[in-house]
């Protein structure tokens, strides 16, 4: 095994140790994302592009890493609120673009930092 596939098989078992730890389970799209983000993809739009996932599989990540609930149907009829125990992400007004800046929070670089390299600001300014 490569070095950096080492490293991705370690964050992604972080990941799935700490949802553990915290009674919830992680999905492969949600540590797609946040892993995406650790590599300085800030903008929803990119983020899409990049996982080539949907806008609303996107965005229903985006909530989940970032500590709110968020909503999806279960089945054709219903639909259900999945809790999140994590504030793995933060955003901000984008300064270039419409919409939200993506990054890591603490605990999100604290999650990865054993197992990858972090290029990201613990700053905003």
């Amino acid at each position: 095994m490569s070095q950096d596939t080492t490293r991705l098989a370690q964050a992604i078992g972080a990941c799935r140790r700490a949802a553990l730890a915290a009674g919830h389970a992680i999905r492969v799209q949600e540590v797609e994302v946040l892993l995406h983000i650790a590599a300085g993809t800030d903008h929803v739009a990119d983020l899409i592009v990049a996982t080539g996932g949907s806008r609303t599989h996107t965005h229903r990540a985006l909530a989940f890493l970032s500590g709110r609930d968020s909503s999806y149907s279960p089945s054709a009829g219903g639909s259900a609120v999945r809790s999140s125990p994590f504030q793995l992400i933060e955003h901000r007004r984008h300064p270039h673009r419409r919409g939200f800046q993506w990054r890591l929070t603490q605990e999100g670089e604290a999650l990865l930092a054993p197992c990858l390299h972090i290029n990201n600001p613990t700053d905003w300014t």
